[in-house]
């Protein structure tokens, strides 16, 4: 039997990233940021060839040396900066995703400090991996995006951070559940792409009903703001969703409204 490359003999620490290759080569980074379906990572100098798109097994190192593993694909940003994209997302890994950035898993300050504000805004438990309370507003918040998995993501996320969410498949099912009870909504996540109705329809009708116009509106996109079309929304983001930034960005624009 082989012996471990040196690099990987060491114990991983509570909040590191194992990157598994297929010959059992590993190298290990800190999650940076975490989206919906990915983490961005810093990745230190390593003789172990990162090549990109290479498939791997992202392993999360979590407390009392827990680990969850996730089959991903490996991207190159920078030298040291690599994305992995998450290509086999179960329940388990959903759910572990969720509380990951909900406890602060990630390293930049930034992103800690703004998950920080959001459970201090939401009355979050302080306990690491814990669900967030109930919120303290009846406000709900609209998903409207034709992925099935990015919207289950975003429920799932929404609802660990203390909203009440409500889903819909295209811009007719959530202009329905507005108009059927437009008091209940505090924000609406708005995908732009979508059949039967995209996003710059549902804005356009929206904003011509006094009532429904009130409710501010955040915009996803693949493809980055400045190549779409103009569209007036409270807040843009763009795919693949920042866990961090959605939630400090929906918790800002209803806390503005």
């Amino acid at each position: 039997m082989s012996t471990p490359p040196a690099h990987d003999q060491e114990t991983p620490e509570t909040g590191q990233v194992v990157i598994r290759l297929e010959d059992g080569s590993a190298a290990r980074g800190r999650v940076i940021d975490l989206s919906l379906g990915g983490a961005l990572l810093h990745v230190p100098p390593t003789p172990v060839p990162l090549v990109d798109g290479a498939q791997v097994i992202a392993e999360l190192v979590l407390a009392e040396g827990q680990r969850h593993a996730i089959p991903a694909r490996l991207h190159l940003r920078a030298a040291t900066t690599f994305v992995v994209v998450f290509t086999e997302m179960t329940a388990d890994a959903r759910e572990l995703i969720t509380s990951l950035v909900i406890g602060g898993f990630a390293e930049d300050e930034t992103q800690r400090r703004r998950i920080s504000r959001v459970r201090e805004r939401r009355g979050a438990a302080r306990c690491t991996f814990q669900p967030f309370e109930r919120p303290r507003s009846p406000n709900c918040i609209l998903v409207v995006d034709d992925d099935d998995d990015v919207r289950e993501l975003m429920v799932e996320l929404l609802e660990a951070a203390g909203y009440d969410v409500d889903a819909a498949g295209d811009g007719e099912q959530g202009l329905a559940l507005l108009r059927a009870n437009p008091d209940r909504y505090g924000a609406i996540l708005l995908d732009y792409a979508m059949p039967n109705m995209d996003g710059f329809t549902f804005r356009q009708i929206q904003q011509a009903d006094p009532v429904l116009s009130r409710i501010p509106v955040i915009l996803s996109s693949a493809t980055a703001p400045r190549y779409l079309p103009p569209l007036d929304v409270d807040a843009k983001l763009t795919k693949p969703l920042s866990a961090v930034t959605l939630l400090w960005t929906i918790e800002s624009c209803m806390a503005g409204n």
